[in-house]
């Protein structure tokens, strides 16, 4: 009840009271009229018997009232929660309005947040709630971003493929199918790190403070530039007719078994390589006479015998088709002709006619 309301039904009762008493005082008036002759005449005798009595005290106003105004209610006090001091919110209790606001602040501290702060100055104080600040914190959840900025700070980053360079090296060295992997490349990164601020979730800035850079390593190939002296292929030692072929033969002058092919044509005819290598020998060995040996890359050896003359040392790098020597009839020879052998990776010789190509 209202101040004024009080005071105007506290008025009506003690108006009622005023006019049952000014009832009571006129009965009572009519009542000492007709007995005013018997109250006179037996003065005396009421005198004796009824002594003076003290009259009671009237009824102060003040005990009317007290006896009319209802017992006042306790004032209850409220958790209001303040912005910059003024108050925007009622809560029941202080930890209520804590948990208002934390909770507020929490649904912007998410995955990837560094920090989230409420960018006003807010206070929690206990004291009397005006009815719309109750009303207010019914809906806190609506109007909290009204009056509350959460400021948060986040930190990302984004790398960046940095590719590697092939580097090409040539190499005299090796044979021109050759390829030698040096180094393996490897790619590098660039790494950027951004700080991104946002006020209730929506960004204002995003900025990189930091930069980082893992350099690639180049790749190094080294490609060989050499010529190779062997082709894997063989070609006739010499023009001319095949006089003897490989194997069991019966001669009068040489072996009986014969270890390779006899090739005749005129003195001094030129001696090829049949296919390129590398001289291991070159001189005079009983039987061929004036001999020339091949080892070629694939490490079969070949024999040139019964030259006339050697044009190549030991140690000499000839190509397939070379000039190697020239025709004759040195060591153990019928005639003029050249004794060639192959011998398979530098073993036991076998039919030449094997690798050769049909006549």
């Amino acid at each position: 009840m209202n101040g004024s309301n009080g005071l105007r039904q506290l008025y009506e009762r003690s108006r009622k009271n005023g006019h049952r008493l000014l009832k009571g005082v006129g009965a009572l008036s009519l009542c000492a009229a007709a007995l005013a002759v018997v109250i006179t005449r037996n003065v005396a005798f009421a005198s004796a018997l009824n002594p003076p009595q003290p009259e009671p005290a009237p009824v102060e106003a003040a005990e009317l009232l007290q006896e009319e105004l209802p017992e006042a209610e306790p004032v209850r006090e409220y958790a209001l929660l303040c912005v910059d001091g003024q108050p925007y919110f009622a809560f029941a209790t202080v930890a209520e309005a804590s948990s208002a606001i934390a909770s507020y602040v929490d649904q912007y501290a998410g995955e990837g947040v560094d920090s989230a702060n409420l960018m006003e100055s807010i206070s929690v104080k206990m004291g009397v709630a005006e009815p719309w600040l109750l009303s207010a914190a019914e809906q806190f959840e609506d109007l909290a971003p009204v009056l509350f900025h959460v400021e948060t700070v986040s930190h990302s980053h984004e790398e960046e493929l940095l590719p590697f360079v092939v580097e090409t090296v040539y190499d005299d060295t090796m044979y021109v199918d050759e390829t030698v992997l040096e180094q393996a490349g490897r790619s590098g990164r660039r790494v950027t790190l951004f700080e991104e601020k946002a006020v209730n979730g929506l960004t204002l800035s995003r900025e990189s403070v930091e930069t980082v850079n893992v350099q690639p390593v180049n790749e190094i190939v080294r490609i060989g530039t050499k010529e190779h002296l062997s082709t894997g292929s063989y070609l006739w030692p010499a023009e001319g007719i095949l006089t003897s072929p490989f194997g069991r033969r019966s001669v009068a002058v040489g072996s009986s078994f014969h270890k390779g092919i006899d090739v005749a044509a005129a003195y001094g005819t030129a001696i090829v390589a049949s296919d390129g290598g590398t001289v291991i020998f070159s001189g005079w060995e009983s039987g061929y006479g004036q001999l020339v040996k091949l080892q070629h890359e694939n490490g079969d050896v070949t024999y040139y015998g019964h030259c006339s003359s050697l044009l190549v040392s030991e140690g000499d790098e000839v190509r397939q088709g070379e000039q190697i020597a020239c025709m004759g009839a040195t060591g153990v020879a019928s005639g003029v002709h050249v004794h060639f052998e192959y011998r398979p990776l530098g073993g036991d010789p076998i039919d030449p006619q094997l690798v050769l190509p049909e006549l």
